[in-house]
């Protein structure tokens, strides 16, 4: 390439020969110069091969840093996390009131800090707020399927320390999306033993490794699902009455205010900010029948484990034969089978009833409890009807006596009762055993107040028997009753089983009551003359006189027996 080449006609521009000679290699030096041109060629080569594979390398080591950064924090958390035992503290649903179309959630859990303990590393992180679906998670033919609930929102900050066990608590709002996912959970917390809930969420966590570098994590997609313990259609623990606040009658209703404890299975605390109403029905053969209106005035909140919440129960008078009979059949079935001096309920049996038709002023409430229906056991509440039987039987005349049963019995609500009808029948010993009396009165006399029992009083009422009319002389000219009867009287005392219907008025509003008690043990006085006390030692009751009363007026005794016996004032004035 140092060698240039002339042609003659180019002689003005010939070069000097003897510098070309003396520019021409010498010797072993031409073989001396190529090899190095070969090597600075393949040093330059390999030089830009060694940058393009470093770049690429780079590039490389980029696209795995920027995937491991990306991938495998969110796959640690979520691992972590699915292993993570959490321990829910307490957790509030509010419904209503503030949160007219969705709820507000608090939950307050725990989590051990070996879960986010890394090896030679410690960290502390942060998370400002999140945003979460909530889903609830149902099992459809063996195979668990998510369904939607809503969008749960909170702006609270969240921190974690690696070193510490982490103990949170999260309160948002969660607007409901899928008001039938809502209902179908609401169906399954109440009458499964377990329900499975699930929120996934998109968090931004900003770390500090060993409290000094920071790294940040954005957009790492979380889900978490827990197994909740719920309601199991109240079968460990039935709804307990608890006690009888208010009642209030009209001549159309009734209506009743009580508390109930309500064991609450779940760790999960109910909030009801609107007024909930709902139909309550009592099975009978051939299905259910109505029985009453249950109203619950807000708010309402059932707290884990044991908790009182008021109702108001309204009873009206059924339009049909069926629904009354319904209604006798309920508080026949809540008295229960008496023997001796029981209290109503104390059977320790439970009454099945059906709740369904849930309405209220907020249209969540609505919608989610749309077609549900609860079978739900009542535990009823021991109440105390009838504490003592006596009865004073008293010679009127050498040819007849009186009979005056005394019964002591309690008011078990708070409002003044007028018993208006009365009827009694007693049997010899037992309810098996032939019928002694029969006392019925379908209007009962009461001017001066003696069949009227003020709120909770426990009070003797008396009622006179009509000798002839009501005591069934086939039984007493029995000589096997008459020896049992001969016997008991010396012992002053007498077995019976007895059934009582009472109608009774609470402010208007008129219900028969029908009693049975196979047997009670009572006492028998035998007297020449009125006793100034009750057989028994059972407290007398100061009437207030009647307003048409005088001196002269005869007992309801005198007028049933009339003209047969004479009366006390008149057998007295007489002596």
């Amino acid at each position: 390439p140092d060698i240039e080449f002339y042609t003659p006609w180019q002689s003005s521009s010939r070069p000097d020969l003897a510098a070309l000679v003396r520019a021409q290699p010498k010797p072993g030096q031409e073989t001396m110069r190529a090899p190095a041109l070969r090597r600075r060629f393949r040093k330059s080569w390999c030089s830009w091969v060694r940058l393009v594979l470093l770049a690429r390398a780079l590039v490389v080591a980029a696209g795995i840093g920027v995937f491991l950064y990306l991938v495998v924090p969110q796959w640690m958390i979520q691992r972590r996390l699915d292993a993570a035992p959490v321990d829910i503290i307490e957790c509030i649903l509010e419904a209503g009131g503030m949160y007219p179309s969705g709820l507000r959630a608090t939950l307050e859990f725990s989590v051990p800090r070996d879960v986010l303990r890394l090896p030679l590393l410690s960290f502390t992180a942060a998370v400002y707020g999140f945003r979460g679906n909530v889903f609830f998670v149902d099992k459809v033919d063996g195979v668990e399927v998510r369904k939607l609930l809503g969008a749960m929102e909170s702006d609270e900050k969240i921190s974690i320390d690696s070193r510490q066990d982490m103990r949170l608590r999260i309160g948002g709002d969660m607007g409901v999306q899928k008001y039938a996912a809502v209902s179908a959970m609401l169906d399954a917390f109440v009458k499964r033993p377990t329900v499975k809930v699930g929120v996934e969420a998109k968090v931004d966590i900003y770390a500090r490794v060993w409290g000094l570098f920071p790294v940040p994590f954005y957009g790492i997609v979380l889900w978490k699902s827990l197994q909740v313990e719920a309601f199991d259609g109240f079968k460990h623990a039935p709804i307990e009455l608890k006690k009888i606040i208010s009642a209030e009658g009209t001549s159309e209703r009734l209506l009743v205010v009580a508390s109930a404890a309500v064991i609450n299975p779940t760790p999960v605390t109910l909030v009801l900010r609107d007024d909930v109403q709902m139909r309550v029905s009592y099975p009978v053969d051939d299905g259910r029948q109505y029985l009453a209106s249950l109203f619950v005035k807000p708010p309402m909140k059932v707290m884990p484990g044991l908790s009182a919440s008021e109702a108001t129960l309204e009873l009206r008078h059924a339009p049909t034969a069926r629904g009354e009979e319904t209604l006798h059949t309920f508080i026949g079935d809540y008295i229960g089978e008496q023997e001796g001096y029981m209290r109503l309920g104390q059977h320790g049996g439970r009454l099945p009833v059906v709740v369904h038709d849930v309405n209220s002023s907020s249209a969540l409430i609505r919608e989610v409890s749309r077609g549900l229906v609860v079978d739900v056991d009542l535990k009823p509440m021991p109440i105390a009807l009838l504490r003592s039987i006596t009865a004073d039987v008293v010679a009127m005349s050498l040819t007849g006596y009186k009979v005056i049963v005394h019964l002591y019995v309690s008011n078990p609500v708070p409002h003044t009762v007028d018993i208006v009808a009365f009827a009694l029948a007693a049997h010899h010993l037992d309810l098996a055993g032939d019928i002694l009396y029969n006392y019925k009165r379908d209007e009962l006399w009461n001017p001066d107040g003696r069949y009227t029992l003020g709120p909770f009083e426990n009070a003797t009422l008396d009622f006179e028997l009509n000798p002839i009319s009501e005591v069934s002389w086939s039984t007493l000219t029995s000589p096997s009753v008459l020896g049992a009867l001969a016997l008991q009287a010396i012992n002053q005392s007498v077995s019976l089983g007895v059934k009582l219907n009472l109608t009774a008025s609470i402010g208007g509003f008129v219900q028969q009551v029908r009693y049975k008690n196979n047997k009670l043990s009572g006492r028998v006085c035998y007297n020449l003359a009125m006793p100034r006390g009750h057989c028994g030692g059972l407290p007398k009751r100061d009437l207030a006189p009647a307003a048409d009363s005088s001196e002269d007026s005869d007992s309801e005794s005198d007028r049933a027996m009339a003209p047969l016996f004479w009366s006390e004032r008149r057998l007295q004035a007489i002596v």
